[in-house]
């Protein structure tokens, strides 16, 4: 659960009953980004979902596990939630992706698995 600044609850206190549970993706921004990989692990394709709180440059890199970059993209998204299509020729393999948030210092890293 999180709290009413934002922090996460580990342990409850009753004397502080503020918490609240996130009931739809877009409560899950933070800093300005919320990003998944759907179908992960992957044998085809992958959509990388991003949900942006304004429209803004997003840059997507992706490198293999010895830190070599396969590859990247960027664009201007609008508010709310888009894809981005994941290369479908990359080897099988664990990647990193890493997504930054253009207009906003926020930039969230996910692990790919491709099958």
């Amino acid at each position: 659960m999180i709290d009413k600044d934002g922090v996460e609850i580990t342990a409850f206190d009753e004397q502080d009953a503020s918490a609240t549970i996130p009931t739809h993706v877009n409560d899950l921004v933070n800093d300005g980004l919320f990003a998944s990989i759907i179908p992960n692990p992957s044998h085809n394709t992958a959509q990388l979902r991003v949900v942006l709180p304004g429209a803004t440059t997003v840059d997507v890199r992706v490198t293999d596990i010895a830190g070599k970059l396969v590859w990247k993209h960027s664009d201007r998204r609008e508010a709310g939630e888009s894809s981005i299509e994941l290369p479908s020729v990359v080897a099988p393999g664990m990647y990193m992706v890493t997504v930054a948030n253009g207009s906003e210092p926020a930039t969230q890293q996910l692990k790919w698995i491709k099958q």
